[in-house]
Protein backbone atom coordinates (compact mmCIF):
# COMPACT_ATOMS: atom_id res chain seq x y z
CA UNK A 1 0.00 0.00 0.00
CA UNK A 2 2.64 2.55 -0.95
CA UNK A 3 1.77 6.18 -1.48
CA UNK A 4 4.59 6.48 -4.01
CA UNK A 5 5.74 3.65 -6.26
CA UNK A 6 9.27 3.60 -7.70
CA UNK A 7 9.04 4.23 -11.43
CA UNK A 8 11.77 1.69 -12.19
CA UNK A 9 10.44 -1.42 -10.41
CA UNK A 10 11.00 -4.45 -12.63
CA UNK A 11 7.67 -5.84 -13.84
CA UNK A 12 9.27 -9.09 -15.02
CA UNK A 13 10.54 -9.89 -11.52
CA UNK A 14 7.04 -9.28 -10.18
CA UNK A 15 5.23 -11.28 -12.82
CA UNK A 16 2.73 -12.71 -10.31
CA UNK A 17 1.62 -9.24 -9.19
CA UNK A 18 -2.05 -8.73 -9.97
CA UNK A 19 -3.21 -5.84 -7.81
CA UNK A 20 -1.80 -2.72 -6.14
CA UNK A 21 -3.79 -0.90 -3.45
CA UNK A 22 -2.53 2.67 -3.19
CA UNK A 23 -2.57 4.63 0.06
CA UNK A 24 -3.57 7.79 -1.80
CA UNK A 25 -6.82 8.96 -3.37
CA UNK A 26 -5.04 9.95 -6.56
CA UNK A 27 -3.72 7.42 -9.08
CA UNK A 28 -0.65 9.34 -10.21
CA UNK A 29 1.80 7.16 -8.25
CA UNK A 30 0.37 3.97 -9.68
CA UNK A 31 -0.08 4.76 -13.34
CA UNK A 32 3.37 6.36 -13.66
CA UNK A 33 5.05 3.24 -12.33
CA UNK A 34 6.69 0.70 -14.64
CA UNK A 35 4.46 -1.89 -12.96
CA UNK A 36 1.43 -0.59 -14.83
CA UNK A 37 0.91 -0.87 -18.56
CA UNK A 38 -2.68 -0.63 -19.80
CA UNK A 39 -1.59 -2.35 -23.02
CA UNK A 40 -0.66 -5.56 -21.18
CA UNK A 41 -2.91 -8.55 -21.83
CA UNK A 42 -3.74 -8.65 -18.12
CA UNK A 43 -2.65 -5.31 -16.69
CA UNK A 44 -2.12 -4.89 -12.96
CA UNK A 45 -5.26 -3.62 -11.23
CA UNK A 46 -4.56 -0.37 -9.40
CA UNK A 47 -7.00 0.83 -6.74
CA UNK A 48 -6.97 4.06 -4.78
CA UNK A 49 -7.88 4.78 -1.18
CA UNK A 50 -10.87 6.90 -2.18
CA UNK A 51 -13.35 7.04 0.68
CA UNK A 52 -10.91 7.25 3.60
CA UNK A 53 -10.64 11.05 3.37
CA UNK A 54 -14.35 11.62 3.83
CA UNK A 55 -14.07 13.09 7.34
CA UNK A 56 -10.92 15.23 7.41
CA UNK A 57 -11.10 16.89 3.99
CA UNK A 58 -14.70 18.17 4.30
CA UNK A 59 -13.86 19.49 7.77
CA UNK A 60 -10.97 21.47 6.28
CA UNK A 61 -13.21 22.73 3.47
CA UNK A 62 -15.55 24.31 5.99
CA UNK A 63 -12.53 25.63 7.84
CA UNK A 64 -11.60 27.66 4.74
CA UNK A 65 -15.17 28.82 4.19
CA UNK A 66 -15.72 29.96 7.77
CA UNK A 67 -12.27 31.56 7.92
CA UNK A 68 -13.02 33.61 4.79
CA UNK A 69 -16.53 34.54 5.89
CA UNK A 70 -15.30 35.57 9.34
CA UNK A 71 -12.05 37.25 8.11
CA UNK A 72 -9.79 35.04 10.22
CA UNK A 73 -6.77 35.62 7.99
CA UNK A 74 -7.02 39.41 8.36
CA UNK A 75 -7.24 39.14 12.14
CA UNK A 76 -4.49 36.51 12.42
CA UNK A 77 -2.07 38.69 10.43
CA UNK A 78 -2.94 41.70 12.59
CA UNK A 79 -2.41 39.72 15.80
CA UNK A 80 0.66 37.67 14.91
CA UNK A 81 2.52 39.89 12.45
CA UNK A 82 1.43 43.45 13.25
CA UNK A 83 0.66 42.67 16.93
CA UNK A 84 -2.39 44.91 16.79
CA UNK A 85 -5.94 44.73 18.09
CA UNK A 86 -7.74 45.86 14.97
CA UNK A 87 -11.15 47.47 14.87
CA UNK A 88 -13.44 44.89 13.30
CA UNK A 89 -16.05 45.69 10.69
CA UNK A 90 -18.82 43.56 12.21
CA UNK A 91 -21.26 44.33 9.40
CA UNK A 92 -18.97 42.64 6.86
CA UNK A 93 -18.85 39.27 8.65
CA UNK A 94 -20.85 36.79 6.59
CA UNK A 95 -22.93 33.88 7.80
CA UNK A 96 -22.82 30.47 6.15
CA UNK A 97 -26.50 29.71 6.66
CA UNK A 98 -28.57 30.44 3.56
CA UNK A 99 -25.62 30.19 1.16
CA UNK A 100 -25.62 28.05 -1.97
CA UNK A 101 -22.72 25.60 -2.14
CA UNK A 102 -21.84 24.15 -5.53
CA UNK A 103 -19.98 20.85 -5.21
CA UNK A 104 -17.97 20.12 -8.34
CA UNK A 105 -17.46 16.35 -8.16
CA UNK A 106 -20.00 14.51 -6.02
CA UNK A 107 -18.02 11.48 -4.87
CA UNK A 108 -17.45 10.42 -1.27
CA UNK A 109 -15.83 13.73 -0.28
CA UNK A 110 -18.34 15.83 -2.21
CA UNK A 111 -21.26 14.01 -0.61
CA UNK A 112 -19.95 14.64 2.89
CA UNK A 113 -19.49 18.32 2.02
CA UNK A 114 -23.11 18.26 0.90
CA UNK A 115 -24.25 16.62 4.15
CA UNK A 116 -22.36 19.09 6.33
CA UNK A 117 -23.45 22.02 4.20
CA UNK A 118 -27.09 21.06 4.57
CA UNK A 119 -26.59 20.85 8.34
CA UNK A 120 -25.30 24.44 8.21
CA UNK A 121 -28.52 25.47 6.45
CA UNK A 122 -27.09 25.76 2.94
CA UNK A 123 -28.56 24.80 -0.40
CA UNK A 124 -26.42 22.16 -2.14
CA UNK A 125 -25.87 21.87 -5.90
CA UNK A 126 -24.04 18.89 -7.40
CA UNK A 127 -22.11 18.87 -10.67
CA UNK A 128 -20.81 15.62 -12.16
CA UNK A 129 -19.98 14.34 -15.63
CA UNK A 130 -23.42 12.73 -16.04
CA UNK A 131 -25.41 15.37 -14.19
CA UNK A 132 -27.73 12.64 -12.92
CA UNK A 133 -28.72 11.78 -9.36
CA UNK A 134 -26.89 8.64 -8.30
CA UNK A 135 -26.40 6.48 -5.19
CA UNK A 136 -23.16 6.46 -3.21
CA UNK A 137 -20.83 3.54 -3.95
CA UNK A 138 -17.57 2.15 -2.61
CA UNK A 139 -16.01 2.41 0.83
CA UNK A 140 -18.20 4.43 3.19
CA UNK A 141 -17.34 5.64 6.69
CA UNK A 142 -20.54 5.08 8.73
CA UNK A 143 -22.60 8.21 9.26
CA UNK A 144 -21.04 10.16 6.39
CA UNK A 145 -22.13 11.10 2.92
CA UNK A 146 -25.34 11.11 0.93
CA UNK A 147 -26.35 7.50 0.27
CA UNK A 148 -29.11 8.12 -2.26
CA UNK A 149 -27.99 11.48 -3.67
CA UNK A 150 -31.03 13.27 -2.27
CA UNK A 151 -29.25 16.24 -0.65
CA UNK A 152 -28.61 18.39 -3.76
CA UNK A 153 -31.60 20.44 -4.88
CA UNK A 154 -30.25 20.38 -8.45
CA UNK A 155 -27.79 18.31 -10.48
CA UNK A 156 -25.66 19.64 -13.34
CA UNK A 157 -23.32 18.14 -15.95
CA UNK A 158 -19.74 19.15 -16.75
CA UNK A 159 -20.25 17.72 -20.26
CA UNK A 160 -23.06 20.15 -21.06
CA UNK A 161 -21.66 23.68 -21.36
CA UNK A 162 -24.95 25.40 -20.59
CA UNK A 163 -25.55 23.14 -17.60
CA UNK A 164 -22.03 23.69 -16.25
CA UNK A 165 -22.25 27.45 -16.69
CA UNK A 166 -25.63 27.52 -14.94
CA UNK A 167 -24.08 25.59 -12.04
CA UNK A 168 -21.24 28.10 -11.72
CA UNK A 169 -23.58 31.09 -11.87
CA UNK A 170 -25.52 29.76 -8.86
CA UNK A 171 -22.53 28.64 -6.75
CA UNK A 172 -21.93 31.29 -4.11
CA UNK A 173 -19.41 28.85 -2.66
CA UNK A 174 -17.71 26.62 -5.25
CA UNK A 175 -15.90 23.55 -3.89
CA UNK A 176 -13.76 21.56 -6.33
CA UNK A 177 -13.48 17.83 -5.60
CA UNK A 178 -12.51 16.48 -9.04
CA UNK A 179 -9.46 14.39 -9.98
CA UNK A 180 -6.77 15.49 -12.41
CA UNK A 181 -7.57 14.32 -15.93
CA UNK A 182 -7.05 15.84 -19.40
CA UNK A 183 -10.75 16.81 -19.32
CA UNK A 184 -10.53 18.65 -15.99
CA UNK A 185 -7.28 20.56 -16.63
CA UNK A 186 -7.85 24.31 -16.22
CA UNK A 187 -11.60 23.78 -15.94
CA UNK A 188 -11.53 26.90 -13.77
CA UNK A 189 -10.10 29.74 -15.85
CA UNK A 190 -10.73 33.41 -16.59
CA UNK A 191 -14.01 32.66 -18.36
CA UNK A 192 -15.48 30.26 -15.80
CA UNK A 193 -14.39 32.51 -12.92
CA UNK A 194 -16.33 35.37 -14.51
CA UNK A 195 -19.51 33.29 -14.31
CA UNK A 196 -19.47 33.03 -10.50
CA UNK A 197 -21.83 35.19 -8.42
CA UNK A 198 -20.43 38.38 -6.86
CA UNK A 199 -18.52 37.91 -3.58
CA UNK A 200 -18.21 34.17 -4.06
CA UNK A 201 -15.80 31.76 -2.37
CA UNK A 202 -13.67 29.23 -4.25
CA UNK A 203 -12.19 26.16 -2.53
CA UNK A 204 -9.99 23.55 -4.24
CA UNK A 205 -9.20 20.26 -2.50
CA UNK A 206 -9.12 18.23 -5.74
CA UNK A 207 -5.98 18.77 -7.78
CA UNK A 208 -4.12 21.97 -8.58
CA UNK A 209 -4.34 21.47 -12.34
CA UNK A 210 -8.08 22.13 -12.30
CA UNK A 211 -7.39 25.86 -11.82
CA UNK A 212 -5.36 28.03 -14.17
CA UNK A 213 -3.21 29.78 -11.56
CA UNK A 214 -2.34 32.78 -13.73
CA UNK A 215 -6.02 33.33 -14.51
CA UNK A 216 -6.91 33.02 -10.84
CA UNK A 217 -4.36 35.64 -9.79
CA UNK A 218 -5.45 38.00 -12.56
CA UNK A 219 -9.09 37.60 -11.55
CA UNK A 220 -8.33 38.19 -7.86
CA UNK A 221 -6.59 41.45 -8.70
CA UNK A 222 -9.16 42.67 -11.22
CA UNK A 223 -11.44 45.53 -10.13
CA UNK A 224 -14.50 43.45 -11.09
CA UNK A 225 -13.33 40.26 -9.34
CA UNK A 226 -16.15 37.93 -8.30
CA UNK A 227 -14.11 36.35 -5.49
CA UNK A 228 -14.40 37.27 -1.83
CA UNK A 229 -11.77 34.68 -0.98
CA UNK A 230 -10.07 31.46 -2.06
CA UNK A 231 -9.10 28.37 -0.06
CA UNK A 232 -6.42 26.22 -1.70
CA UNK A 233 -4.95 22.97 -0.47
CA UNK A 234 -3.61 22.08 -3.93
CA UNK A 235 -1.91 24.29 -6.49
CA UNK A 236 -0.37 24.40 -9.94
CA UNK A 237 2.58 24.13 -9.79
CA UNK A 238 2.94 22.03 -6.64
CA UNK A 239 4.85 22.66 -4.53
CA UNK A 240 4.69 26.38 -5.17
CA UNK A 241 8.10 28.02 -5.66
CA UNK A 242 9.31 30.33 -2.92
CA UNK A 243 7.81 33.83 -3.01
CA UNK A 244 4.99 32.83 -5.34
CA UNK A 245 2.26 35.54 -5.31
CA UNK A 246 -0.34 33.12 -3.96
CA UNK A 247 1.53 32.95 -0.65
CA UNK A 248 0.88 36.51 0.43
CA UNK A 249 -2.28 37.34 -1.45
CA UNK A 250 -4.67 38.83 1.11
CA UNK A 251 -7.70 36.91 -0.21
CA UNK A 252 -6.03 33.50 -0.50
CA UNK A 253 -6.06 30.98 2.36
CA UNK A 254 -3.34 28.49 1.44
CA UNK A 255 -2.36 25.16 3.01
CA UNK A 256 0.40 22.84 1.65
CA UNK A 257 -1.71 19.83 0.58
CA UNK A 258 -2.59 18.92 4.16
CA UNK A 259 -6.37 18.38 3.94
CA UNK A 260 -6.07 14.60 3.71
CA UNK A 261 -3.97 14.29 6.85
CA UNK A 262 -5.54 12.72 9.94
CA UNK A 263 -4.56 10.76 13.03
CA UNK A 264 -7.01 8.13 11.72
CA UNK A 265 -5.56 7.98 8.20
CA UNK A 266 -3.70 4.69 8.63
CA UNK A 267 -6.57 3.04 10.50
CA UNK A 268 -9.07 3.85 7.75
CA UNK A 269 -6.58 2.86 5.05
CA UNK A 270 -6.13 -0.61 6.53
CA UNK A 271 -9.88 -0.88 7.12
CA UNK A 272 -10.40 -0.23 3.41
CA UNK A 273 -7.66 -2.69 2.47
CA UNK A 274 -9.19 -5.40 4.65
CA UNK A 275 -12.57 -4.92 2.96
CA UNK A 276 -10.92 -4.93 -0.46
CA UNK A 277 -9.23 -8.28 0.27
CA UNK A 278 -12.55 -9.72 1.46
CA UNK A 279 -14.21 -8.59 -1.78
CA UNK A 280 -11.41 -10.08 -3.88
CA UNK A 281 -11.69 -13.42 -2.05
CA UNK A 282 -15.41 -13.50 -2.78
CA UNK A 283 -14.73 -12.84 -6.43
CA UNK A 284 -16.34 -9.38 -6.28
CA UNK A 285 -14.86 -6.35 -8.08
CA UNK A 286 -12.58 -4.30 -5.84
CA UNK A 287 -13.50 -0.66 -5.22
CA UNK A 288 -11.77 2.37 -6.74
CA UNK A 289 -10.12 0.57 -9.67
CA UNK A 290 -8.33 2.83 -12.15
CA UNK A 291 -10.14 3.20 -15.48
CA UNK A 292 -7.77 4.40 -18.23
CA UNK A 293 -10.74 5.53 -20.34
CA UNK A 294 -11.90 7.90 -17.60
CA UNK A 295 -8.41 8.85 -16.46
CA UNK A 296 -9.18 8.05 -12.80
Amino acid sequence: MPGVLPKDWNREKLSSLKWIQLASAGFEAGIRSSLYNPEDENPVIITSSSGIHVVQIPEQVFGYIIAINRKFQEYIVAAKTDKKWVKADFASHRELRGSTIGVLGYGSIGREIGRLGKAFGCEILACTSSGKKSPQEGFIVPGTGDADGSIPTSWFSTKDKDSFHSFLSRSQILVICLPATPQTKHMINSHTLSLLPPSSILVNIGRGSLINTDDLLAHLDAPDSKLLGVGLDVTEPEPLPDNHPLFNHPRVFLTPHTAGGSTKYATRNFDLFEKQVERAKRGEPVWNAYDPKKGY
